[in-house]
Protein backbone atom coordinates (compact mmCIF):
# COMPACT_ATOMS: atom_id res chain seq x y z
CA UNK A 1 0.00 0.00 0.00
CA UNK A 2 1.77 3.16 -1.12
CA UNK A 3 1.99 6.21 1.71
CA UNK A 4 0.54 9.36 1.21
CA UNK A 5 2.69 12.49 2.72
CA UNK A 6 1.30 15.86 3.77
CA UNK A 7 2.88 18.60 4.69
CA UNK A 8 0.18 20.96 6.73
CA UNK A 9 0.48 24.24 7.13
CA UNK A 10 2.16 24.09 10.23
CA UNK A 11 5.28 22.61 8.32
CA UNK A 12 4.50 19.12 10.03
CA UNK A 13 4.04 16.00 7.89
CA UNK A 14 1.70 13.46 8.70
CA UNK A 15 1.68 9.94 6.71
CA UNK A 16 -1.88 8.66 5.51
CA UNK A 17 -1.75 5.21 3.53
CA UNK A 18 -3.05 6.13 0.26
CA UNK A 19 -6.34 4.28 -0.87
CA UNK A 20 -5.77 1.50 -3.44
CA UNK A 21 -7.40 1.64 -6.40
CA UNK A 22 -8.83 -2.08 -6.01
CA UNK A 23 -10.14 -0.67 -2.62
CA UNK A 24 -11.88 2.57 -4.83
CA UNK A 25 -13.79 0.21 -7.30
CA UNK A 26 -15.44 -1.63 -5.28
CA UNK A 27 -16.19 1.18 -2.85
CA UNK A 28 -17.71 2.89 -6.10
CA UNK A 29 -19.47 -0.70 -6.91
CA UNK A 30 -21.15 -0.53 -3.31
CA UNK A 31 -22.34 3.04 -4.06
CA UNK A 32 -23.72 2.27 -7.49
CA UNK A 33 -25.64 -0.88 -5.67
CA UNK A 34 -27.07 1.50 -3.31
CA UNK A 35 -28.24 4.01 -5.69
CA UNK A 36 -29.97 1.57 -7.95
CA UNK A 37 -31.35 -0.04 -4.50
CA UNK A 38 -32.90 3.12 -4.29
CA UNK A 39 -34.12 4.05 -7.50
CA UNK A 40 -36.11 0.74 -7.57
CA UNK A 41 -37.28 1.67 -4.09
CA UNK A 42 -38.89 4.76 -5.49
CA UNK A 43 -40.62 3.34 -8.44
CA UNK A 44 -41.52 0.56 -6.07
CA UNK A 45 -43.73 3.16 -4.01
CA UNK A 46 -44.99 5.11 -6.70
CA UNK A 47 -46.63 1.87 -8.08
CA UNK A 48 -47.44 0.86 -5.01
CA UNK A 49 -49.33 3.47 -4.55
CA UNK A 50 -50.16 4.41 -7.37
CA UNK A 51 -49.35 8.08 -7.51
CA UNK A 52 -50.00 8.35 -11.16
CA UNK A 53 -53.64 7.83 -11.18
CA UNK A 54 -53.80 11.51 -8.63
CA UNK A 55 -52.20 13.70 -11.32
CA UNK A 56 -53.75 13.88 -14.80
CA UNK A 57 -50.71 16.05 -15.86
CA UNK A 58 -47.58 14.63 -17.48
CA UNK A 59 -45.09 16.97 -16.26
CA UNK A 60 -46.53 17.34 -12.36
CA UNK A 61 -46.11 13.35 -12.30
CA UNK A 62 -42.20 13.92 -13.89
CA UNK A 63 -41.63 16.99 -11.75
CA UNK A 64 -42.35 14.45 -8.31
CA UNK A 65 -40.42 11.96 -9.39
CA UNK A 66 -37.25 13.85 -10.43
CA UNK A 67 -37.90 15.47 -6.96
CA UNK A 68 -38.15 11.77 -5.30
CA UNK A 69 -34.96 10.83 -7.41
CA UNK A 70 -32.59 13.94 -6.37
CA UNK A 71 -31.23 11.76 -3.39
CA UNK A 72 -29.70 9.84 -6.39
CA UNK A 73 -28.53 12.25 -8.13
CA UNK A 74 -26.56 14.27 -4.94
CA UNK A 75 -25.45 10.81 -3.21
CA UNK A 76 -21.91 11.71 -3.34
CA UNK A 77 -22.04 14.84 -2.26
CA UNK A 78 -24.64 13.82 0.50
CA UNK A 79 -22.95 10.84 2.07
CA UNK A 80 -19.16 12.34 2.16
CA UNK A 81 -20.48 15.74 4.09
CA UNK A 82 -22.84 13.31 6.38
CA UNK A 83 -19.79 10.70 6.82
CA UNK A 84 -17.27 12.88 7.53
CA UNK A 85 -15.52 12.22 3.67
CA UNK A 86 -17.03 8.80 2.91
CA UNK A 87 -19.79 7.52 1.01
CA UNK A 88 -21.77 4.35 2.09
CA UNK A 89 -19.62 2.37 0.23
CA UNK A 90 -15.90 4.40 1.03
CA UNK A 91 -17.19 3.32 4.86
CA UNK A 92 -17.53 -0.38 3.75
CA UNK A 93 -14.15 -0.36 2.54
CA UNK A 94 -12.76 1.79 5.13
CA UNK A 95 -11.69 4.89 2.82
CA UNK A 96 -12.05 8.79 3.45
CA UNK A 97 -11.17 11.88 1.31
CA UNK A 98 -9.25 14.25 2.83
CA UNK A 99 -7.78 17.73 2.06
CA UNK A 100 -3.92 17.82 1.25
CA UNK A 101 -3.13 20.09 3.79
CA UNK A 102 -4.02 18.09 6.83
CA UNK A 103 -7.37 19.56 7.62
CA UNK A 104 -11.09 18.25 6.89
CA UNK A 105 -12.22 18.44 3.70
CA UNK A 106 -15.24 21.10 3.73
CA UNK A 107 -18.80 21.32 2.03
CA UNK A 108 -17.22 23.28 -0.73
CA UNK A 109 -14.70 20.61 -1.44
CA UNK A 110 -17.31 17.57 -1.48
CA UNK A 111 -19.47 20.12 -3.58
CA UNK A 112 -16.19 20.04 -5.90
CA UNK A 113 -15.66 16.56 -5.98
CA UNK A 114 -19.18 16.15 -7.15
CA UNK A 115 -19.37 18.54 -10.23
CA UNK A 116 -16.12 17.08 -11.38
CA UNK A 117 -17.41 13.68 -10.85
CA UNK A 118 -19.95 13.57 -14.57
CA UNK A 119 -16.57 14.29 -16.01
CA UNK A 120 -14.23 11.84 -14.02
CA UNK A 121 -17.08 8.89 -13.70
CA UNK A 122 -19.85 9.69 -16.47
CA UNK A 123 -17.94 10.25 -19.17
CA UNK A 124 -15.96 7.53 -20.75
CA UNK A 125 -17.04 5.02 -18.32
CA UNK A 126 -15.27 6.14 -15.54
CA UNK A 127 -12.13 5.77 -18.21
CA UNK A 128 -11.26 9.73 -17.38
CA UNK A 129 -11.37 9.35 -13.43
CA UNK A 130 -9.17 5.58 -13.39
CA UNK A 131 -6.49 7.06 -16.09
CA UNK A 132 -6.28 10.23 -13.55
CA UNK A 133 -5.93 7.87 -10.35
CA UNK A 134 -3.78 5.86 -12.01
CA UNK A 135 -1.14 8.49 -13.39
CA UNK A 136 -1.64 11.10 -10.29
CA UNK A 137 1.10 10.95 -7.66
CA UNK A 138 -1.20 11.11 -4.90
CA UNK A 139 -4.10 8.95 -6.95
CA UNK A 140 -6.20 11.70 -7.55
CA UNK A 141 -9.14 12.04 -9.91
CA UNK A 142 -9.89 14.94 -11.84
CA UNK A 143 -12.19 16.04 -8.64
CA UNK A 144 -9.55 15.99 -6.25
CA UNK A 145 -6.90 17.65 -8.01
CA UNK A 146 -9.08 20.94 -8.51
CA UNK A 147 -10.32 20.37 -4.63
CA UNK A 148 -7.16 19.76 -3.22
CA UNK A 149 -8.09 16.62 -1.57
CA UNK A 150 -7.20 12.73 -1.97
CA UNK A 151 -8.66 9.56 -0.65
CA UNK A 152 -7.03 7.92 1.92
CA UNK A 153 -6.99 4.24 3.58
CA UNK A 154 -8.25 5.00 7.34
CA UNK A 155 -7.32 0.87 7.96
CA UNK A 156 -4.57 0.82 10.45
CA UNK A 157 -1.06 -0.76 10.20
CA UNK A 158 -0.76 -3.85 12.33
CA UNK A 159 2.56 -3.68 13.18
CA UNK A 160 3.64 -2.92 16.46
CA UNK A 161 5.67 0.55 15.82
CA UNK A 162 2.26 2.13 14.44
CA UNK A 163 -0.25 1.50 16.37
CA UNK A 164 -1.14 3.49 19.83
CA UNK A 165 -0.92 0.73 21.82
CA UNK A 166 1.59 0.84 25.10
CA UNK A 167 1.53 -1.62 28.38
CA UNK A 168 1.02 0.58 31.31
CA UNK A 169 1.13 -0.73 34.83
CA UNK A 170 -2.25 -0.69 36.62
CA UNK A 171 -1.68 1.84 39.55
CA UNK A 172 -0.69 4.11 36.49
CA UNK A 173 -2.01 7.84 37.13
CA UNK A 174 -3.14 10.08 34.56
CA UNK A 175 -1.96 13.37 34.44
CA UNK A 176 -4.72 15.00 31.20
CA UNK A 177 -8.13 13.31 31.72
CA UNK A 178 -9.06 15.80 28.55
CA UNK A 179 -7.06 12.79 26.30
CA UNK A 180 -10.31 11.26 25.77
CA UNK A 181 -11.05 14.60 23.67
CA UNK A 182 -8.55 12.79 21.25
CA UNK A 183 -9.50 9.59 19.01
CA UNK A 184 -7.05 6.71 18.10
CA UNK A 185 -6.09 7.99 15.00
CA UNK A 186 -5.06 11.25 16.66
CA UNK A 187 -2.84 9.51 18.57
CA UNK A 188 -1.49 7.54 16.00
CA UNK A 189 -0.44 10.75 14.05
CA UNK A 190 0.90 11.97 17.14
CA UNK A 191 2.97 8.91 17.18
CA UNK A 192 4.21 9.31 13.27
CA UNK A 193 4.79 12.96 14.16
CA UNK A 194 6.93 11.83 17.39
CA UNK A 195 9.00 9.25 15.12
CA UNK A 196 9.26 11.66 12.46
CA UNK A 197 11.34 13.91 14.91
CA UNK A 198 13.73 10.71 16.64
CA UNK A 199 14.79 11.11 12.93
CA UNK A 200 15.19 14.58 12.18
CA UNK A 201 15.47 15.49 16.00
CA UNK A 202 13.43 18.86 14.31
CA UNK A 203 12.53 20.86 17.56
CA UNK A 204 10.96 23.37 15.60
CA UNK A 205 8.26 20.24 14.86
CA UNK A 206 7.95 18.91 18.33
CA UNK A 207 7.02 22.26 19.38
CA UNK A 208 4.54 22.82 17.07
CA UNK A 209 3.07 19.89 17.88
CA UNK A 210 2.77 20.01 21.59
CA UNK A 211 1.29 23.79 20.58
CA UNK A 212 -1.64 21.74 18.25
CA UNK A 213 -1.91 19.30 21.39
CA UNK A 214 -2.37 22.12 23.95
CA UNK A 215 -4.72 23.82 22.41
CA UNK A 216 -7.22 21.10 21.42
CA UNK A 217 -7.42 20.02 24.85
CA UNK A 218 -7.34 22.88 26.62
CA UNK A 219 -4.58 22.38 28.66
CA UNK A 220 -0.75 23.75 29.18
CA UNK A 221 2.12 21.61 29.31
CA UNK A 222 3.53 20.75 32.96
CA UNK A 223 6.30 19.33 31.98
CA UNK A 224 9.85 21.23 31.35
CA UNK A 225 10.59 18.51 28.62
CA UNK A 226 8.25 18.47 25.02
CA UNK A 227 8.60 15.37 24.70
CA UNK A 228 7.98 14.29 28.40
CA UNK A 229 4.46 15.63 27.88
CA UNK A 230 3.73 13.79 24.74
CA UNK A 231 4.59 10.90 25.89
CA UNK A 232 2.60 11.16 28.74
CA UNK A 233 -0.60 12.15 26.57
CA UNK A 234 0.18 9.18 24.65
CA UNK A 235 0.01 6.96 28.15
CA UNK A 236 -2.95 8.82 29.40
CA UNK A 237 -4.75 8.40 26.34
CA UNK A 238 -3.82 4.47 26.21
CA UNK A 239 -4.15 3.48 30.08
CA UNK A 240 -7.83 5.68 30.25
CA UNK A 241 -9.19 4.18 26.77
CA UNK A 242 -8.42 0.91 27.87
CA UNK A 243 -9.92 1.64 31.70
CA UNK A 244 -13.03 3.00 29.15
CA UNK A 245 -13.33 -0.53 27.14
Amino acid sequence: MMQLTINTTQNVKIYFNQAPLSSRIVASLIDLCCLIIYCIGVFIFWNSLDLSSYFSDDLTIYSIILILLLPAVFYSLLTENLFNGSSLGKKIMKLRVIKLDGYHATFADYLTRWIFRSIDVMIGSGVIGLLSVIFSDKGQRLGDLVAGTAVISTKSNVNLESTIYQELDDNYSVTYHQVLKLSDNDIRLIKEVMNDFKKSRNHKLLSTLVTKIEKTLGVKSKNSSHLQFVDIVIKDYNYLSQQKA
